[in-house]
């Protein structure tokens, strides 16, 4: 029997360079069009469509897969009864300048086939059970029928699947889960379904298909194979998973400076946005200057997302945006510094602050993590912030920082001391040269194409202590009591810095047996009591 890696992926094996695809058949309103993607590497592509009749169910495809393979799909198509019994197949393709074509029949759980190759045609009869899925090679659009089954079946249903021609095994269904993506054109819900491959006398295959409301495929994903077959809304680098949301939820555009930065809004249970009877006190959420969501995902917890929940429920109008070039939010990371990023939350602040459901007296703006860099170079040139919040915010410069996390790394590392020893000299090499422009001599030009960024360089330039005394409005520190990146000092060592200016109004927050990011100990929830608190410090921030 052939092998199921070559039937369930002709193409996962190092394909690149897909040309374009070819003239289209007529396709119905139902059609769709997927990227075929090995290792992340998108090698091909095809479009599908899918129509219910009285007659039953028809998918046709056609598309391209790349060298070496060569594939040009001209048309596949698959019928079915109502009741997803196969009926035929027809594949008409090119493989590799060769013409193929396939012609095959099924009655009586039976399946009667010609395959013509090189033209030269071949006739088998094979029996084949009565409600089998045709999963034919390369004919990803086949992947709707197992779709539309998995989609409403119980898990632990087992199918049975004909990879035509000859090859025939079973299908385990798994356990599902729900995701929501949010595209460019709104919001798409779908059911996330394990699927277990069982060859006869092969190692099983593990696969997960997305489905949708309707039972249509989104993304067919197998990971032994680097394999994933996704339809090109939800490919988008623009599309995002949605972690979190509250049912008033709007999805908004912030205006920057030549691009938008896309956010979510979160009100109070009673709020519905600009219609508001009352003004609302509004906090801006600010992450680290990396690729990172609004939902600000830390251990599979979406801390940005359940933060802004626990403050939309104490009262206040919450937003929080994917960071620039991340997810839907335009503009581009590769030269921006920690100044650029803070320019990005003050465009935060000055587009909630003209909200006429806010009010511009009570606006605030939260750093978590790293991101207080960032929240304090934005308050120090912004007089719309009126308090300032500060989560597991490091004290010491970016420099030292960095070399002490760099330690704590390799302290629970299986190297030698000698090889840890190598490591903090290049560590300290790199940072020299990225503040000073020499001494790269040595350094491996991946390290330094990785390290000589401008973001890199004004993270280490960074000293708190340094931006602090430019900062006017009260501070709210809020630090956790243990297994955090920054240490409980950095805590007191940042109240110290904020009560020694002219205005120093000043807090600190100590949140004990709170991990990093605040998460809870039991590591699936941010802790329930860090929301309540920041926001009742906040009001009474806010009426002195």
């Amino acid at each position: 029997m052939r092998s199921l890696y070559l039937t369930l992926t002709v193409l996962a094996v190092l394909l690149v360079g897909a040309p374009a695809t070819p003239q289209p058949p007529p396709v119905d309103a139902s059609s769709a069009v997927f990227t075929v993607f090995s290792r992340g590497t998108p090698v091909g592509s095809f479009q599908t469509s899918v129509a219910d009749t009285a007659d039953g169910w028809t998918i046709t495809s056609f598309g391209r897969l790349g060298s070496p393979m060569g594939i040009i799909l001209r048309r596949a198509t698959i019928r079915y009864d109502q009741q997803w019994h196969p009926l035929a197949l027809t594949i008409d393709a090119t493989t590799r300048g060769e013409p193929t074509s396939v012609e095959t029949t099924f009655a009586n759980g039976t399946a009667h086939e010609q395959i013509t190759t090189k033209g030269t045609p071949v006739s088998t009869t094979e029996t084949v059970a009565a409600d089998a899925v045709l999963l034919p090679n390369p004919f990803f659009g086949a992947y709707e029928a197992l779709a539309a089954r998995v989609a409403n079946a119980p898990a632990g249903t087992v199918l049975s699947i004909y990879a035509a021609p000859h090859v025939q095994y079973q299908a385990r269904i798994g356990p599902s889960s729900s995701e929501t993506l949010q595209t460019a054109d709104g919001i798409v819900t779908g059911r996330q379904t394990s699927v277990t491959f069982l060859p006869t006398g092969q190692p099983p295959v593990d696969a997960s298909l997305l489905i949708d409301r309707s039972g249509r495929l989104l993304r067919l994903i197998i990971p032994s194979q680097g394999l994933q077959v996704v339809r090109d809304d939800i490919a988008a680098v623009s599309t995002r998973r949605v972690t979190i949301s509250r049912p008033n939820d709007q999805s908004v555009h912030v205006p920057d400076n030549g691009f938008d930065l896309a956010g979510t809004l979160s009100f109070p249970a009673t709020a519905t946005g600009a219609t508001a009877a009352a003004r609302l006190p509004a906090i801006v959420l600010v992450g680290p200057a990396s690729q990172i969501d609004r939902d600000g995902v830390s251990g599979g917890v979406p801390v940005m997302g359940e933060l802004a929940g626990e403050l939309a429920d104490a009262g206040f109008l919450v937003l929080r945006y994917d960071n620039r070039g991340t997810g839907q939010s335009g503009g581009r990371p590769d030269a921006a510094t920690l100044d650029d990023y803070a320019d990005d939350a003050r465009a935060a602040v000055a587009f909630v602050h003209d909200r006429r459901d806010v009010d511009d007296d009570r606006i605030a703006l939260l750093g978590n993590g790293d991101g207080g860099f960032i929240a304090m170079i934005a308050a120090s040139k912004e007089k719309k912030i009126k308090a300032l919040v500060l989560v597991d915010a490091s004290s010491t410069t970016g420099a030292v920082l960095t070399l002490a996390r760099q330690r704590q790394a390799l302290a629970a590392s299986p190297l030698s001391t000698a090889d840890k020893d190598k490591r903090i000299a290049l560590q300290k090499q790199v940072q020299q040269a990225v503040l000073t422009g020499k001494g790269w001599e040595g350094v491996p030009a991946a390290v330094r194409q990785q390290s000589d960024t401008p973001l890199f360089k004004s993270f280490l330039e960074f000293n708190p202590a340094e931006v602090m005394r430019d900062i006017r409005q009260p501070i709210l520190i809020v630090q956790a009591g243990q297994g955090q990146e920054t240490a409980p000092a950095d805590g007191q060592q940042l109240e110290t810095l904020a009560k020694a200016r002219k205005n120093g109004a000043a807090t600190l927050l100590p949140i004990a047996g709170v991990g990093p990011r605040l998460v809870a100990k039991d590591g699936t929830q941010v802790a329930p009591n860090v929301g309540p608190q920041i926001a009742t410090w906040l009001l009474k921030a806010f009426s002195r």
